[in-house]
C-alpha cells in the first residue's frame, strides 16, 4: 500500500497537463489506520528470524514508508491531498495524513504517536511535527503516547479543519465540484463545513492551546526538565502533594499520576529516544528528521525491543512486555547518543538519503510562520 500510494502521487504530480487536483486520503471502515504495518513488521522478524533477514525486511519497509511521507509533504504541480482523519489516527496513519496540506478531523478522531509502548519511537516525520508544537507539547506526546481529540488536534494545528463525521460525504462532493481546484478555493470549501479551523500563528495559537489543554502549563513545566528522570521526579512530587493535601493541587496531581502511568507503559529506551528526537528536530528540515528517524528505527530493530513491544501489544496482547532495559536508569545518555549516530557499514544498512524536493513548506505553530492559517 505504501509503495502504491507513493507511485500514484508521483504519477499525478508529473502529469502534463495536470490531470488531478484534489486527492482524498481516507480510511476503510471505522479507523483511519489499524496497525497492520506493525503486525507485518513482527511477522517478518519475530521469533526465530535470522537477524540479518529481520533487519533487511524492516529497513525495506521503513525506507519506503519515509519516502512516501516526504513525497506527501512536498507535492507540487497542483496536487493537493486532503486527509479525512475520521477515527483512529496513530503511528503510520499519522504519516499518511498529517503531512497533507489539508487535514480534516472529526469528533471521532483519536490522534496519537504511541510508539514508546511498542519499543519504537515517533517516526514517519512525527519528530518534525511534534518539535514544532508550542511549549513542551511535543515531548509530552512522544514520551506518553497521549491521545488527542479532533478538536485538540485542530487547536495545535495538527489538523486544519474540524468537521462533523456525518458531513464528510457532503464535504467531499463539494470539494470535488470546485473548479478550478486552487488551494484557496479548496480551503474555502473546507472552511464552510468546519466547526473550527487551525489557528493563525502567534498569540492566537497559544490561546487556543490553553483552551484545549487544561494542563498545558503543567506539561511545559514537567516536560521542560533536562532529563526524563527530571520529568518523572516533578510528576511524582505533584502526585504525592495532591494525595497528601488535595485542594487546589488535586487536578494537577491526578494528571501527574495518570502521566506517570503512561510513561511507565513505554519501553524506557523508547521514552528517552522520543524526547531526544523531538528536541533534535527543532530547527531541522523534514528530510533531515526522516533521515534521523530511519537511523533510530534501524537501531530499535537491532536492539529487539520493538518485537517484544509488538508481541505484548498486538500479538499475544498480554500487555506485559519484558524489556531488555526495564528502567529509565538502565538507559544512559551514551546509549541514546549511540542510537542517534550516523549509520556505518557495521550496521549492515545504508543510510536513508532523501532527494530534496523543493522548499520546506512547514510553518511553526508557535509563531514565526508569517500570516495565514498555520500549516504543519
Amino acid at each position: 500500500m505504501v509503495s502504491a500510494l507513493r507511485s500514484r502521487l508521483l504519477h499525478y504530480e508529473a502529469a502534463t497537463p495536470p490531470a488531478v487536483g484534489v486527492v482524498f486520503l481516507r480510511g476503510a471502515g471505522r479507523a483511519y489506520c489499524a496497525g497492520g504495518d506493525l503486525r507485518t513488521l513482527y511477522d517478518a522478524g519475530g521469533d526465530g528470524a535470522d537477524a540479518r533477514a529481520r533487519l533487511a525486511a524492516a529497513d525495506a519497509f521503513f525506507r519506503e514508508e519515509y519516502r512516501l511521507n516526504y513525497v506527501l509533504a512536498t507535492l507540487s504541480g497542483g496536487v493537493m491531498p486532503v486527509a479525512l482523519m475520521d477515527g483512529l489516527v496513530m503511528g503510520g496513519g499519522v504519516g499518511v495524513s498529517v503531512h497533507a496540506p489539508f487535514r480534516v478531523a472529526t469528533e471521532r478522531t483519536v490522534l496519537a504517536m504511541p510508539e514508546a509502548v511498542i519499543g519504537l519511537h515517533p517516526d514517519v516525520g512525527a519528530s518534525h511535527l511534534l518539535g514544532r508544537l508550542p511549549g513542551r507539547t511535543g515531548e509530552w506526546m512522544a514520551a506518553t503516547g497521549a491521545r488527542l481529540t479532533g478538536a485538540q488536534a485542530v487547536a495545535l494545528g495538527l489538523a486544519t479543519h474540524l468537521v462533523p463525521s456525518g458531513r464528510l460525504a457532503d464535504l467531499a462532493a463539494r470539494v470535488e465540484a470546485v473548479s478550478p481546484s486552487t488551494r484557496g478555493a479548496v480551503d474555502a470549501e473546507l472552511g464552510a463545513f468546519a466547526q473550527a479551523t487551525a489557528p493563525a500563528a502567534g498569540a492566537d495559537a497559544d490561546a487556543r492551546r490553553r483552551a484545549a489543554f487544561p494542563h498545558w502549563a503543567a506539561v511545559d513545566e514537567a516536560f521542560g526538565a533536562a532529563t526524563v528522570e527530571g520529568t518523572v521526579a516533578t510528576l511524582e512530587r505533584w502526585a504525592a502533594a495532591a494525595e497528601a493535601g488535595g485542594g487546589a493541587d488535586a487536578a494537577r496531581g491526578a494528571w501527574a499520576a495518570e502521566t506517570l502511568g503512561q510513561l511507565a507503559a513505554g519501553a524506557p529506551v523508547s521514552v528517552k529516544l522520543g524526547v531526544a528526537s523531538v528536541r533534535a528536530a527543532r530547527g531541522a528540515s523534514l528530510a533531515e528528521c526522516l533521515e534521523r528517524e530511519h537511523r533510530l528505527s534501524v537501531r530499535c530493530v537491532q536492539g529487539g525491543e520493538v518485537y517484544e513491544g509488538i508481541r505484548a501489544a498486538l500479538v499475544d496482547k498480554d500487555r506485559q512486555p519484558r524489556w531488555a532495559a526495564p528502567r529509565l536508569e538502565d538507559v544512559s545518555d551514551a546509549d541514546v547518543a549511540a542510537f542517534m549516530r550516523p549509520l556505518t557499514e557495521e550496521d549492515g544498512v545504508a543510510p536513508l538519503e532523501l532527494e530534496r524536493r523543493g522548499a520546506d513548506k512547514y510553518l511553526s505553530v508557535s509563531g514565526g510562520g508569517g500570516g495565514g492559517r498555520s500549516r504543519l
